[in-house]
């Protein structure tokens, strides 16, 4: 369990292990997702009775925050600022029109069951978005809704695109699969 103060400078942290026994910081800095490095404690003993302060000199975080007291990365909180929402990253994305079912090569990339495809160049732009490879083509979970492609960003990670991040800059109040989607 760990408890962090809740407004800046979030420097007072407790953490008390099972049993309301203190918890101590392990040799291994790779915590569920969370790696510390160059790390200081203020004491040996973090959490007990009293809070200690600790400073993180620098924290790298795998995970999206699901809990109110989860911590996150500075791009995941840029992007929610902003009204961004990142998918999962995707495969490959197209750069033509394309038929949405079985297994293909989309810009360089084999693409097979199971992948996740950008759909951006489609003819009927109502049928843009993320999906699944299989026969037929399904939308991805985190994009299977209208509502989920508003303000979406995603990564493309191999093809003749690999590193590049699209934006969908639809507005709200569209219907999926009838109101045009772009990239």
């Amino acid at each position: 369990q760990g408890t962090f103060e809740p407004l800046p400078p979030y420097n007072i942290i407790s953490f008390i292990g099972p049993g309301g026994t203190p918890f101590f910081t392990p040799s291994d800095p790779n915590i569920d997702g969370a790696t510390i490095t160059n790390s200081t404690i203020d004491s040996t003993t973090i959490g007990a009775t009293t809070p200690s302060t600790a400073a993180f000199t620098t924290a790298t975080m795998s995970n999206q925050p699901v809990g109110n007291l989860d911590l996150c990365n500075k791009t995941y909180v840029d992007a929610a600022i902003v009204g961004l929402s990142w998918k999962q990253p995707v495969h490959a994305a197209t750069t033509a029109n394309i038929t949405l079912s079985g297994n293909q090569t989309i810009d360089t990339v084999a693409v097979t069951a199971g992948d996740r495809v950008l759909v951006k160049d489609q003819t009927a732009q109502a049928d843009n978005g993320i999906y699944i490879v299989g026969t037929p083509w399904t939308r991805a979970s985190d994009a299977d809704t209208y509502d989920e492609m508003v303000s979406a960003m995603v990564f493309v990670e191999s093809g003749g695109q690999a590193g590049a991040a699209f934006y969908c800059p639809i507005q709200p109040g569209g219907t999926l699969g009838v109101t045009a989607i772009t990239w």
